[in-house]
């Protein structure tokens, strides 16, 4: 009688567990604690649900472990000594036990309808960490920032917010992969997700009007 091998399932490999590292750029706000606080609760909300819900392959994934967010305004201050102060505190911060040190993740965001000045804000940031030895994963341009708090209430995947959740679902994906953001798929190597405005630059001041006025929330 023919001897069969009894099937044995291969272990899962443990996911590395790192932290993750959130950098808030007020790249030109008027009110960068309603709009930095919302896009920050929105990307480790979404996160905690993925993390929960959507399991990864077992190829060495990051596990989020816990979350620091680092809220800096190089528009009031010294620029060079913003980004400079920033990198010191991050290595100050870095989490003994791990086998590298986990990346930086970044979203900036500005008043104006176009993302130049977030974009500006982010390069900026990556060359400070490539020179301070900081490990950059790269970040989110966020345009019509005076949209951000007064959309909060709408779906998540609504008009006013697609844009940005969708690109807040792409920084995740490079989170839990441990990957910057370069590496993703249809990525074309740039370390930057663009997030624009979600309506057109002649309906922007009228919007904000009328969300002001209605208070659309």
């Amino acid at each position: 009688m023919a001897h069969t091998p009894i099937e044995r399932e291969e272990p899962p490999r443990e996911r590395t567990a790192l932290p993750v590292r959130l950098a808030l750029v007020d790249a030109g706000l008027s009110d960068p604690h309603a709009c930095l606080d919302h896009l920050s609760h929105d990307l480790l909300e979404a996160l905690d649900v993925y993390e929960h819900h959507i399991p990864l392959p077992a190829y060495g994934a990051a596990r989020v472990i816990d979350s620091r967010v680092y809220t800096l305004s190089p528009a009031d201050a010294d620029t060079s000594r913003t980004w400079t102060s920033l990198c010191e505190q991050l290595h100050s911060d870095e989490h003994a036990g791990h086998a590298r040190t986990p990346l930086l993740y970044a979203i900036a965001c500005a008043d104006e309808h176009g993302f130049i000045q977030a974009r500006m804000a982010l390069e900026h940031l990556s060359s400070a960490c490539r020179a301070e030895d900081v490990p950059w994963g790269g970040g989110i341009a966020v345009g019509g920032g005076l949209l951000v708090s007064a959309s909060v209430r709408s779906p998540r995947m609504g008009r006013m917010r697609r844009r940005r959740s969708e690109a807040i679902d792409m920084l995740i994906a490079a989170i839990r992969s441990s990957c910057g953001v370069s590496a993703l798929p249809n990525q074309n190597s740039s370390d930057l997700i663009i997030a624009p405005c979600p309506v057109p630059r002649f309906l922007y001041a009228p919007t904000c009007k009328a969300y002001r006025h209605y208070r659309w929330e």
